[in-house]
């Protein structure tokens, strides 16, 4: 099988490592890769933006018909833009990332994006890294990864992200945050976070991301037949 039409999955929690991991992997591999937890967030900072009232079916709506956004690749960065406005920095904040928890829960908003990254996945084939690609939006991907870690070691990891971003923000407020966000992500009746049953279940507490990108490099050879 040629790489390039390669659709790999990779889900879990904020902060298991899943966006370092997809873009690693997708350079190895040399396809796209897709963070389609960036389209939630463009669409909450629209949300946040615009002021809207996520308890309104018929804004949401609207707003997701109209919305413009475009995913760039330049080397292994991945631009967003929304309706030509780069928002790439801007929906990596906190706040921003609540409020993609809150609305992914939406169906208008689920609808609008499935479309969306099934079009951008049919295209190349893709490492897409989310938390319902293996089980909603690439059911059939060739390979699929479930990554997770002590709820602990993942705040410090997102803390440490954030503070790199120039963020100012407290360990305790971060932790906080991402263990509301897990449980509106577990409980939510729509694409509830979960392991899709073919996932490979990975646990990167303690174990670097080289020693993590091995272990997902021989289940890659072990499933599919293709050069790594």
């Amino acid at each position: 099988m040629r790489a390039s039409r390669l659709v790999i999955t990779i889900d879990g929690p904020s902060g298991a490592g899943k966006s370092t991991l997809a873009r690693l992997l997708a350079l190895r591999l040399g396809i796209p890769y897709l963070d389609t937890g960036a389209l939630y967030r463009t669409v909450a900072a629209e949300v946040i933006r615009r002021r809207i009232d996520i308890e309104d079916d018929d804004q949401l709506e609207s707003l997701c018909r109209n919305l413009d956004i475009r995913i760039q690749w330049i080397e292994d960065r991945l631009l967003v833009l929304s309706s030509g406005r780069d928002v790439s920095q801007e929906i990596r904040s906190e706040r921003v990332g609540q409020m993609a928890s809150c609305i992914s829960a939406k169906a208008a908003v689920r609808r609008a994006l499935l479309g969306l990254q099934r079009q951008i996945v049919a295209k190349n084939g893709a490492i897409l890294e989310g938390r319902d690609t293996g089980t909603v939006v690439a059911p059939d991907a060739h390979v699929k990864f479930y990554l997770d870690a002590r709820a602990e070691e993942r705040g410090l990891r997102r803390f440490r992200e954030l503070q790199e971003q120039g963020m100012d923000v407290q360990l305790e407020s971060v932790i906080r945050s991402m263990y509301q966000r897990d449980r509106q992500d577990r409980e939510r009746d729509l694409a509830p976070l979960r392991p899709a049953p073919d996932a490979v279940l990975i646990d990167t507490t303690d174990k670097s991301i080289a020693d993590v990108m091995e272990e997902m490099i021989r289940h890659v050879r072990k499933r599919i037949h293709v050069e790594v």
